[in-house]
């Protein structure tokens, strides 16, 4: 490069006839260093703004995978908040089925709870007498 500018500035001194010479090797390197330096800082900003661009899609990428947590985690909050009232509702019938068993038996004086039989067979340390005079009531 430098030999190349030394031609240079030796075309221009024979174009000028021996006038002083405007320019010198010196300022034409120093102009192919400010013309290089130009060059690296416009590809310096064009890589900034494609990491900036890049930045701002790994940014995006990270909202939407948040985004999608959020819904899969209030989905599957959703879903046990559902299994917790059935299973209270199902526990809260069963204790009203009991209740309303327990005053069956109060009333009738049978403990058909106790005796481990299916409800339809009469338990075995059942008086007799009772059972006949239920089945006839």
């Amino acid at each position: 490069q430098i030999r190349k500018l030394n031609v240079q500035a030796k075309r221009q001194a024979r174009k000028s006839d021996g006038a002083a010479l405007e320019t010198t090797v010196a300022d034409l390197v120093r102009q192919e260093v400010e013309e290089r330096f130009r060059g690296v800082q416009i590809n310096a900003q064009r890589e900034s703004d494609a990491n900036i661009k890049f930045r701002q899609e790994v940014q995006t990428q990270i909202r939407d995978y948040q985004s999608n947590s959020d819904r899969s985690i209030q989905a599957a909050v959703g879903e046990i908040c559902k299994t917790i009232r059935d299973a209270v509702r199902a526990a809260t019938q069963e204790t009203e089925e009991l209740k309303r068993d327990g005053l069956t038996q109060q009333i009738y004086g049978s403990d058909e709870l106790n005796d481990g039989g299916d409800g339809d067979e009469p338990a075995a340390d059942e008086d007799p007498a009772l059972e006949k005079r239920m089945q006839e009531a």
